[in-house]
């Protein structure tokens, strides 16, 4: 059986599926209290090793190096080694990305409302 895709679906849902997966994988990254408030933390320098950014928080090392993985993983924050240290930083253009989607949909649930 082949089904079709109703009209009212958008015509690029299968070159938008990799930008949705990445998007969803972002959010849920963010969905953590203690990765959200690395991701304020970051917001505020150009740079911090994961060793500066334990002095913020409770947790252990280990634990903020797992939560700076994840965000690394989903694409949040940027990576590099330097000398002995590993140095974390916001990838502002993901960040970026989430705004302009979550903009997307609140215009859409503001324009439904509208004509409803």
């Amino acid at each position: 059986m082949i089904f079709e895709k109703p009209p009212h679906c958008n015509a690029n849902f299968t070159e938008q599926r990799v930008e949705i997966d990445q998007m969803a994988l972002m959010l849920k990254a963010l969905g953590h209290p203690v990765r959200l408030r690395i991701v304020q933390e970051l917001a505020n320098l150009e740079h911090c090793c994961c060793a500066d950014m334990c002095e913020c928080f409770t947790q252990s090392q280990s634990t903020i190096s797992q939560h700076l993985s994840v965000l690394k993983e989903a694409g949040i924050v940027d990576f590099e080694k330097d000398a002995n240290k590993s140095c974390y930083s916001l990838n502002h253009n993901a960040l970026y990305n989430i705004q302009l989607v979550m903009g997307e949909l609140l215009q859409l649930k503001n324009t439904e409302a509208k004509d409803g």
